[in-house]
């Protein structure tokens, strides 16, 4: 009986264990942040496509249940610069086109899911997810496309605790996502693409706060 009862008791005292642990880690917060997007440009079937750099803000509900299980939902917003252009050496029928400056507002919404492990005030994570990006161009003389493409998301950082509910969140994402066609005069390059975002803000944590031991 002893032997028998000893496997389910170590079991029950790792589940609780472990029970403990994820309320400890547990954390609910709302977060805002500035970010820098660096595109890339891209050509094919004729056109080229140029993207500068621009910068935006995102806002955030992230829940995080124990360190392999949390999620969040994001909402980021930036503006940008894209020029759509015959691409050079192969533009075929689109070589009498003029390049076309276009200005683009940029909405992504995604859900991601994350792993992270909390060091004190230290808190290290990865994500991946997926997302839906909208691009919006604002130039209201020229007949253009509102674009939805799916983004795949990823990128990591940290959330640094600097009072027991509000702290810094550093972090790099990366979304990858086909290039959208703004212009009927222009095909779609047909290519995938990555925006890469570094980002930097802050987080203010929801609910009750952990019992201090």
């Amino acid at each position: 009986m002893r032997m028998k009862g000893t496997p389910a008791s170590i079991t029950l005292i790792a589940a609780a264990a472990l029970s403990a642990a994820a309320a400890l880690g547990q954390q609910t917060d709302l977060s805002g942040s500035f970010y820098k997007t660096f595109n890339a440009s891209t050509s094919g079937n004729d056109t080229q496509q140029t993207t500068t750099n621009s910068s935006g803000g995102v806002a955030g509900w992230r829940q995080i249940r124990s360190p392999l299980v949390g999620y969040e939902m994001s909402f980021a917003f930036n503006p940008e610069d894209q020029t759509l252009s015959p691409q050079k050496g192969a533009c075929g029928l689109l070589c009498q086109n003029k390049p076309t400056p276009l200005t683009v507002r940029d909405l992504e919404i995604a859900g991601d899911w994350i792993a992270s492990v909390n060091f004190g005030a230290f808190r290290p994570f990865v994500l991946g997810g997926l997302g839906v990006m909208i691009f919006a161009p604002s130039n209201g003389a020229l007949d253009t496309n509102t674009v939805a493409r799916v983004a795949y998301v990823g990128g990591g950082g940290a959330d640094i605790r600097l009072q027991p509910r509000f702290g810094l969140r550093l972090q790099y994402r990366e979304s990858f996502y086909k290039a959208p066609d703004l212009l009927p005069v222009y095909p779609s390059t047909g290519k995938y693409t990555p925006t890469g975002e570094p980002m930097a803000g802050v987080y203010i944590r929801l609910g009750p706060l952990p019992k201090a031991h």
